[in-house]
């Protein structure tokens, strides 16, 4: 896990290492990646945003990366952090 707070606007950033199950284009995909949260730093600790990045993709047990483009990618991307929210 790798946080990251910023001083002047208490907003404090964590980025762990995840995996996510997602249903895309009807079929089951497992993304292995990292979740960025941010937070703000003040006393409630809300979460400001959630973002996902997308590092290999698995159908099947079979990973397929390469064989996505970066618009697919960027879906997934979107996919797993909707998922997680």
């Amino acid at each position: 896990m790798y946080v990251c707070t910023s001083q002047g606007n208490n907003l404090k950033i964590i980025k762990m290492a995840e995996t996510v199950i997602v249903k895309y284009r009807g079929i089951e995909l497992q993304l292995e990646g990292d979740i960025i949260q941010a937070y703000d730093g003040r006393y409630n600790e809300m979460s400001v945003s959630v973002e996902f990045e997308t590092q290999e993709v698995y159908a099947g047990g079979v990973l397929i990366t390469n064989l996505l483009t970066e618009e697919n990618l960027t879906d997934l991307d979107a996919l797993a952090a909707e998922s997680i929210r």
